[in-house]
């Protein structure tokens, strides 16, 4: 289930850059401050979500650049801390 507020607040953003829909960048975001567990890797969260690696990348980097969370890249895998 999609974080409605993100989800709304995605859709006044420019996604055109990652080309991802309000609605899945609401559902990466929902995952990350719900279920996300250190330590899981991109292709942990593809396995769970049942959404293209790519399409949750680039939700996560959407996300990362309006302030929604951070992305720790020091080591593998990253790491991913909701914000707000």
């Amino acid at each position: 289930m999609p974080d409605e507020d993100v989800m709304k607040l995605a859709a006044t953003w420019d996604l055109s850059e990652w080309d991802v829909s309000p609605r899945l960048v609401g559902f990466v975001y929902s995952y990350i401050k719900n279920r996300y567990k250190d330590g899981e890797t991109l292709n942990d969260i593809e396995r769970n979500l049942g959404i293209a690696h790519e399409s949750i990348s680039h939700s996560l980097r959407a996300l990362e650049e309006y302030g929604y969370l951070a992305i720790s890249r020091a080591r593998k895998p990253f790491q991913y801390r909701v914000i707000k």
